[in-house]
């Protein structure tokens, strides 16, 4: 009888203990589920990027460190170790531009205005002096009123006026020649507006 009265109390006591540690898995439970929902909202970068700028400067200060030391030893025995270097740029090379007649395509979005279709530059890389055609098919719920193309290359931007070789106002081809009178070996590009009673639609070709 007294061994079974001993027992009691350490039976207690591990009761009790069981209860505390099954308490406290619960709330680490419910406090990590918690958590959870709010990590899309924390921003985790900010430790590991200190981190690395505390390990950069620290490698830096060793990297100058080794450096200084060096060019004490080197002072003291006399010895030169500085080293001239030279870097020469080298000139960009154009592009190489297609040559003669080139066709190009145009996928019209959902704004209000012209839909452009397919076109085409004769040649694509004129020379100063040579004559330079543009032209663009466009279509309309209503009718196209005006057609424009600027071409901007090395010395600025000129606008020519489209007028329509084929087809009607409503789905026609419009089409322009010009002189071309400068260099594109930077900038050339190709800016399109067309307008008709809804609106006015720009397309820009990157020519270079």
């Amino acid at each position: 009888m007294p061994k079974q009265q001993q027992s009691s109390p350490l039976l207690i006591i591990v009761l009790v203990i069981l209860i505390l540690l099954v308490s406290g898995f619960t709330y680490l439970f419910v406090t990590t589920d918690d958590s959870s929902n709010i990590l899309p909202s924390i921003t985790i970068m900010s430790p590991d990027r200190e981190n690395t700028t505390t390990q950069d400067q620290t490698a830096e200060a060793d990297q100058t460190a080794t450096q200084e030391g060096s060019e004490e030893l080197n002072a003291a025995s006399g010895t030169d170790t500085s080293v001239a270097t030279t870097t020469e740029e080298e000139p960009e090379t154009p592009r190489e531009l297609p040559q003669g007649k080139i066709g190009f395509t145009v996928s019209s979005g959902q704004q209000a205005g012209p839909k452009f279709n397919r076109g085409f530059i004769d040649p694509y890389d004129p020379k100063v002096g040579q004559t330079q055609t543009f032209n663009i098919a466009a279509s309309s719920d209503s009718s196209v009123s005006n057609m424009t193309v600027t071409i901007v290359d090395d010395a600025g931007e000129k606008t020519h006026q489209l007028s329509r070789v084929s087809g009607t106002d409503q789905e026609g081809t419009w089409e322009a020649s010009w002189t071309n009178e400068n260099t594109h070996e930077k900038t050339y590009k190709a800016i399109v507006k067309g307008t008709d009673a809804a609106g006015t639609v720009t397309v820009e070709i990157i020519l270079r």
